[in-house]
């Protein structure tokens, strides 16, 4: 495999290796460019921002807990597949987040696109994408009881 670039450099890929293209559109595409690289197009507006927020709420949600068996080595499982999280939203915040993205996030992004200029245009899922991102750090280091300082108690995250 490699990668022929319009600057005629060409990259070689090893068989390991796989690349995902995300072009704004297909107009010059050719049928065979299409059937080698197995490209699928889809609107940004047909998609919508909540699956992006409905994916990222899943990654954080609490985990079930496991039943453990009274051994030092099951215990340590289960403790070092829990410590890779970087925080944990219970069932009761997860939906308040989603009750307030609800809320939000559609009148923010008319707002974005009806009253201000972007110097880079920009697409609603990426303007989530970025939200969630900041939003991820905020929780990171503002959450009691993560991975990150396991001894202070868990409060409640949205009053």
């Amino acid at each position: 495999k490699k990668l022929c670039l319009m600057s005629g450099e060409i990259i070689a890929m090893s068989d390991v290796m796989s690349m995902i293209f995300e072009p704004m559109d297909l107009l010059v595409a050719s049928p065979a460019t299409v059937s080698r690289c197995g490209m699928v197009y889809m609107e940004p507006e047909q998609l919508g921002w909540q699956p992006i927020l409905e994916s990222w709420l899943a990654k954080w949600k609490v985990k079930p807990v496991k039943a453990v068996v009274e051994t030092n080595e099951a215990a340590a499982s289960v403790a070092a597949e829990y410590a890779t999280n970087e925080f944990e939203l219970s069932e009761e915040e997860v939906e308040r987040l989603r009750l307030l993205f609800d809320w939000l996030v559609e009148p923010c992004m008319c707002l974005v696109r009806r009253e201000l200029k972007e110097v880079s245009p920009t697409v609603d899922s990426g303007l989530l994408e970025s939200l969630l991102g900041l939003l991820s750090c905020f929780l990171r280091d503002g959450i009691p009881g993560t991975a990150k300082d396991g001894k202070a108690p868990r409060f409640k995250l949205v009053e």
